[in-house]
């Protein structure tokens, strides 16, 4: 018995060296360009291997090739420090050539979709009616990858820095769009460094995915924002078409100052918040996603203090001086995250620079409905010691517009005394002047604490709150 295994020693050290032989008498620059060629032609583009691939057998055949460039129509659309395809003996040695797994360092990969189906590179998307083969993938690790990802449609882009993937199992059974959807099946975790899009950025993003017969699990999402804690799950049900999702996210204890200062630069409030949002929608794509969706955004706080203005003593004289726009008040605190995504075009006007005054929020609520692509303030209001503000209206993700979003200050009824109103695109809105809707002079405290009607029984009062924020 010891022989023989002596015997089969030496004689898998004599294949290995007849491989080894085999393998320097390859012509390694030969086979690096008729590689490129062959996948140049499968993926449609232009593909370089700045050094010729390397060829190993020990501990296991694999395949490497470093600085590679990927161009579509003289324009570099992905590039990798280096990409290892392993094999496995055994099957390796009747003829099969499926690798066993690939491992790609440094990968940079820009995506866009220029419209509804069609993305470049061409490869990355698929068109209605196209009919797409099987597709079974080796395990697949990727390390220290950067992802683009441009929405020319809407003009929005995202960026992932800093990704570590892992992929377990990727594979469906092909067929048509529809087909192959239905059939993905996949097993896998990410990590990413950063998450950018606009002025949000995420931190340290893991999340797990699991998938069979098409339906899809994102789970485990964790990541910081703002120094908060980001949490969530997201379901894909690509059976049915168009594909339906249901979305459960939150950012538990955020901080109000971190927030205010990336809306600009040197504003000052404390505090901390909770936000969560639950979705439900369906589409084929961004847009369809954002116009069907519908459930609820909440907004908590606690300790929440707005520092340099001393918001009681501007508003009992708003009247006379108007010395701040209303909309900071309720764009800027009111809306929380949800302002940020509108605001990136909206400029500031400082209102809570450093100064030593200081507001406290004696209680706040910021309750969001969803529906048809909008958030429209459902139960949106604060309370400091002597005022009660609301806001009213909603936000059009759709075309990315306010629509007709109103903040105003309201009396002891709810019904508004002064108000302010925003519309147009997030990008270029229109800002109205602060509008006085009572024709008494005199504090606006006092009209406040007794009420439009107490001074008139005639006056015209608008209700415009009746949440569940009561006059201090």
């Amino acid at each position: 018995m010891k022989k023989l295994i002596v015997l089969a020693g030496i004689l898998l050290v004599v294949l290995l060296a007849g491989i080894g032989l085999a393998m320097s008498l390859v012509d390694r620059e030969a086979m690096t360009a008729q590689l490129q060629d062959e996948l140049g032609s499968a993926l449609g583009l232009e593909i370089d291997f700045a050094k010729p691939l390397h060829v190993s057998v020990w501990p296991a055949p694999q395949i490497q090739v470093n600085d590679v460039s990927v161009h579509q129509q003289d324009e570099r659309v992905a590039s990798a420090r280096q990409a290892i395809v392993r094999f496995d003996w055994w099957p390796l040695l009747w003829g099969d050539v499926q690798p066993q797994a690939v491992l790609i360092d440094g990968l940079e990969l820009r995506i866009e979709r220029i419209e509804q189906g069609a993305f470049s590179p061409a490869w990355t998307g698929s068109r209605e009616g196209d009919e797409t083969p099987s597709l079974r993938l080796p395990p697949i690790s990727l390390s220290d990858a950067d992802l683009r990802y441009i929405d020319q449609p809407s003009e929005r882009q995202w960026l992932l820095q800093g990704c570590d993937l892992e992929v377990e199992e990727l594979q469906h059974s092909g067929g048509s769009r529809d087909e192959w959807l239905a059939s993905l099946a996949v097993q896998g975790m990410a990590h990413c460094e950063r998450v950018e899009e606009d002025r949000l950025l995420v931190t340290d993003v893991r999340l797990e995915v699991t998938g069979r017969a098409g339906e899809l699990v994102f789970e485990s999402l964790e990541g910081s924002a703002f120094a908060g804690e980001l949490n969530g799950r997201l379901d894909l049900d690509l059976n049915h078409q168009p594909l339906q999702y249901s979305l459960n996210a939150g950012l538990d204890d955020f901080s109000l100052n971190e927030f205010v200062t990336l809306m600009q630069d040197g504003q000052q409030a404390s505090g901390r918040m909770t936000l969560s949002v639950e979705l439900t929608g369906e589409g084929r794509d961004w847009l369809q996603w954002r116009q069907s969706a519908r459930g609820e955004l909440l907004l908590q706080a606690d300790d929440v203090v707005l520092h340099g203005v001393d918001l009681d003593a501007e508003l009992d004289d708003y009247i006379a001086t108007q010395r701040f726009n209303l909309i900071d008040v309720g764009a800027v605190f009111l809306a929380g995250p949800v302002g940020l995504a509108a605001s990136r075009g909206y400029s500031f006007t400082g209102l809570l620079q450093s100064s030593g005054e200081r507001t406290p929020i004696d209680a706040m609520a910021s309750d969001w409905s969803i529906a048809d692509g909008q958030a429209r303030a459902r139960d949106v209001a604060l309370r400091t010691e002597k005022s009660r503000l609301a806001v009213t209206g909603a936000l059009d993700f759709i075309d990315y517009r306010f629509a007709d979003l109103r903040v105003a200050v309201i009396d002891v009824d709810g019904c508004a005394i002064v108000e302010q109103r925003i519309n147009g695109s997030f990008d270029d809105p229109d800002l109205s002047r602060p509008n006085v809707l009572v024709t008494a002079m005199g504090p606006i405290l006092d009209l406040m604490e007794r009420g439009l009607q107490a001074l008139d029984a005639e006056a015209d009062c608008e209700v415009v709150y009746s949440g569940r924020i009561d006059h201090p």
